[in-house]
Parts: C-alpha cells; structure tokens; sequence
C-alpha cells in the first residue's frame, strides 16, 4: 500500500492510502480535475470562464462579482 503525504495540482495534501481508494480523477478536496482532456469550468448561470468561485458545500461553480455574480447571488440563496 501506498505511505506518505500527496500534494496535488492544486496544493491539498492527503494521504496516499486515501488517495488510492479514491477513484475519481478530480481532487476530493476542492474538484480539482487531474484530466489533462476535461472541459474547463464554467459559470453554471452564464457560462463564464473567467473569475469562478465554486461553493465548498454543494459544488456549484459561479462567475465573480465583476462578471455576473452568480457565485454571490448562489451563497445568497444558499444562506440559512
């Protein structure tokens, strides 16, 4: 079995025994994906690909305040 510490792409450590049972090809941490050939994220709302903000709770992805804020308008509806 895999020993130590693995730092992704994306800078989230995680074990390596965890690692290997996970088998997705994205980050189990932020969704991150390690696939070379995915489609880059995009805005759920207008489709944007610049300024994106994904939502740790659910994963929604949404533009920046100074595109369309859809990642605000998203915490705003999501906030309890």
């Amino acid at each position: 079995a895999p020993v130590g510490i693995f730092t992704s792409l994306c800078a989230h450590s995680m074990h390596c025994k965890c690692l290997a049972e996970y088998v997705a090809a994205n980050c189990p941490v932020c969704r991150f994906s390690f696939d070379p050939t995915a489609e880059p994220s995009a805005c759920a709302s207008c489709g944007a690909t610049e300024s994106l903000w994904m939502c740790l709770i659910c994963g929604h992805v949404g533009c920046g305040r100074n595109v369309g804020f859809h990642a605000g308008i998203h915490a705003d509806k999501s906030n309890l």
